[in-house]
């Protein structure tokens, strides 16, 4: 038989494997040896175990790819034999398989605990009984508990955790001495030591976890039909429960001893040795927190600089949210305009303390929105809304930004238009729509973000406001959700590379823009009405009237639909196609 380890986030559970076994997330019809992975990356019925001649055959029949140690990938309906002990990823879950957990003759009499914690107590008396023979009062059972639950408490990681964890298993649980042990390259230390009468130095059998930790369960054993050194020669039995770190590696133990009495042996019961397993789980659990609680401290480092402090505080109530979710997003991107040109003008140094500048004004906007900052790129930056966290109102939050982005360009260019040789100018697409977000980075650097059709044509629009003249455009997946605290004019429907579903855009506009753009709005719409309709001199007559009465002649919207109905008029109407195809990738 081999011993199967499946760990991820959602459960860390022991198998057996004696000839075959089944893993995925139902169980089969048949009555086949199974384990249930709880994973939604798994399928259904995705792996089969199969003990052959040459290991073990590895028979992948779901659709998610495994991954062996070696590098060497099994595809969907491939087979690979492997070697014990090996390790398989499958979507979030880690497979270890063991070696053979068959015991050797002369050891028999070793007892191990490889069940679930307390499954067993129940089927034997004696799993109840106290060394004298007696069964537990409730007085005793409850110190066990209360000594646990302090355990789970006290400051994980500290000499103190460690302390009171070896002082539980002498004073509550009842053995002679008590130690935390901890793994390193050069081998097991004592980290705490108890013991219930002055001992100048503790001792612990290396046998014992030699075989807990090749295992990774609780053994418990007599000394006295063991080969133990003199440092043992008045203990009676020892046990050792494995302390796991977040990956279900053997990292350190829980150990106690029982000393010899005058008459008999004392041993060490069942139960006491569950209640070992469960001080050990205590110390797993404490570790995980300090690990996880390290993790999230490293991310939020990370995070904090694209995101709100509400947002980067969610990492600490959730570190899941990172994980790859679908969402219905509003996505931002902005690019300042003849960057090129900028930045032959005021150099390397100039170029890096306008960009800070710049950068800082519209992240503000954006985080004051309520943001996140998926991305910065030379002189352009992206956002997004709804993701993390749920906003309702996402789609106005983005535009709120993109006016409040504008608004901050005066201001700017007090400092810089000067030095650049230019105003400085910001194009602003904005989108909403479904899209795959989380974590696209490593664990080392985050790039939370999302992925997908949505945030393309987010990208392609914001390219669309250099060809089309405004400053900031959103498509109609945005305009249908803002309602009505923003002045829009739809500029024309346009066809962006990689995306064949033409978009209908819209100019957005604060509340305080000019009464003349106010006025020339209606025109220009009706304009684009009979411009889609292929009336192209009315379109060009409602253009020019307006253009020569109002000096709305540099409004550059109105030229191209001016000049694209003067294309109209020239070739077929009938095969005109009144959508704008980009050209900006």
């Amino acid at each position: 038989m081999y011993k199967v380890l499946i760990t991820n986030s959602e459960q860390v559970e022991e198998g057996v494997l004696s000839e075959s076994l089944t893993l995925g997330r139902i169980a089969p019809e048949d009555q086949s040896a199974h384990i249930i992975i709880k994973d939604r990356y798994v399928s259904r019925q995705q792996m089969r175990l199969t003990v052959c001649d040459e290991g073990i055959q590895i028979s992948n029949v779901g659709t998610a790819e495994a991954k062996l140690q070696n590098g060497q990938t099994i595809a969907k309906g491939a087979t690979a034999i492997v070697q014990v002990p090996t390790t398989i990823g499958l979507g979030r879950t880690t497979i270890k398989l063991g070696m053979n957990v068959e015991l050797p003759e002369g050891n028999r009499n070793v007892a191990t605990i490889s069940a679930p914690i307390m499954s067993s107590i129940s089927d034997h008396q004696a799993t109840v009984m106290l060394p004298d023979g007696s069964a537990p009062e409730g007085a005793t059972i409850a110190n066990w508990l209360e000594s646990i639950l302090s355990v789970q408490q006290s400051s994980a990681g500290s000499p103190e955790f460690y302390q009171e964890t070896a002082d539980a298993v002498v004073t509550s649980i009842g053995l002679d001495h008590g130690m935390v042990l901890l793994l390193d390259k050069h081998g097991w230390r004592s980290v705490a030591e108890s013991s219930s009468e002055a001992v100048d130095d503790l001792t612990f059998s290396r046998s014992v976890l030699h075989r807990m930790q090749t295992e990774a369960r609780t053994f418990y054993e007599p000394v006295s039909e063991m080969d133990s050194p003199q440092s043992l020669a008045n203990v009676d039995s020892v046990v050792a429960s494995p302390v796991f770190c977040s990956d279900g590696e053997v990292i350190g133990a829980v150990y106690g001893a029982r000393e010899q009495m005058d008459v008999g042996g004392a041993g060490i019961t069942p139960l006491e040795a569950q209640v070992m397993q469960l001080l050990a789980c205590s110390v797993s659990a404490g570790l995980a927190r300090i690990e996880r609680e390290a993790k999230v401290a490293r991310l939020r480092i990370q995070f904090e600089e694209f995101v709100s402090p509400e947002l980067a505080g969610e990492l600490e109530r959730d570190p899941t949210f990172l994980d790859g979710q679908q969402r219905f997003i509003t996505c931002l991107f902005s690019d300042l305009r003849n960057f090129s040109a900028i930045s032959e003008t005021l150099g390397a140094e100039g170029i890096y303390a306008m960009m800070r500048d710049v950068m800082d004004a519209l992240t503000q906007c954006v985080l004051d929105a309520g943001g996140a900052i998926i991305n910065y790129a030379g002189d352009g930056m992206a956002a997004m809304w709804n993701a993390p966290l749920d906003q309702a109102d996402h789609a106005q939050r983005a535009c709120r930004a993109a006016i409040a982005m504008q608004a901050a360009m005066p201001a700017l260019n007090d400092k810089w238009a000067e030095r650049a040789g230019m105003p400085l100018k910001v194009g602003i697409g904005i989108n909403s729509g479904e899209a795959l977000v989380g974590n696209a980075g490593s664990r080392h650097r985050i790039k939370y973000g999302p992925m997908g059709h949505a945030v393309n044509l987010a990208s392609r629009v914001e390219g669309a406001t250099k060809q089309l003249g405004v400053s900031i455009l959103i498509t109609d997946n945005s305009e249908q959700l803002i309602g009505d605290e923003f002045l829009l004019r739809e500029v024309c429907e346009v066809r962006v590379v990689g995306i064949q579903q033409p978009a209908a855009v819209f100019e957005l506009q604060d509340q305080q823009v000019k009464a003349m753009w106010r006025r020339n709005k209606e025109v220009y719409e009706n304009a684009l009405e009979c411009f889609c309709a292929r009336q192209f001199n009315e379109c060009i007559s409602m253009l020019e009237r307006v253009m020569e009465t109002t000096g709305f002649i540099d409004d550059r919207p109105s030229l191209l639909l001016s000049l694209w109905a003067h294309e109209g008029l020239e070739g077929n109407p009938e095969e005109f196609d009144s959508v704008y195809n980009l050209d900006v990738k």
